[in-house]
């Protein structure tokens, strides 16, 4: 019924004979290796960009950094006049300050790759911590709260 070579059913929980949910957020090893025998009855996806979508994401980098610096030098006059339209436009320069969505997002564990600030794509604060940053949890911010407290109602 079922052809396989070596240990690859133990070494793998690929084999749930009779499971024809799919876990989503899993990509399948076999399918990936190019040998999934299950089809439409792997519990596992077979969707290549599952992979990517679940990889981590840094809060300390910038979107898009490692890519070629976009400065005044390489543009050429068309650039020039596009990017002076649009500062004419009303559009506010970048800035060093973060933004205050990106922090409540990022302290209350709902940042992520699908994340959206609500000013939307021309928010011009920094949506990335700086270096050394420490984020606080509800944990610490209770901690803190408590400690507040127990001053007050000792004075």
């Amino acid at each position: 019924m079922w052809q396989f070579s070596g240990n690859a059913v133990a070494a793998h929980a690929h084999f749930a004979p009779f499971c024809v949910c799919r876990v989503a957020t899993v990509l399948c090893e076999f399918y990936k290796a190019g040998k999934c025998v299950r089809g439409a009855n792997c519990k596992f996806s077979h969707d290549m960009e599952v992979a990517r979508k679940s990889a981590k994401i840094s809060l300390y980098e910038e979107k898009g950094k490692g890519k070629e610096a976009d400065t005044m030098d390489n543009w050429d006059t068309a650039k020039l006049e596009e990017v002076v339209k649009a500062k004419l436009k009303g559009k506010l320069p970048p800035t060093d300050k973060i933004c205050k969505y990106f922090l409540d997002a990022v302290e209350s564990s709902h940042y992520g790759w699908f994340w959206d600030c609500p000013s939307g794509q021309d928010c011009h604060y920094r949506h990335w911590l700086p270096p050394g940053y420490v984020i606080k949890t509800k944990a610490d911010k209770d901690r803190e709260k408590r400690m507040a407290e127990e001053v007050g109602d000792e004075e």
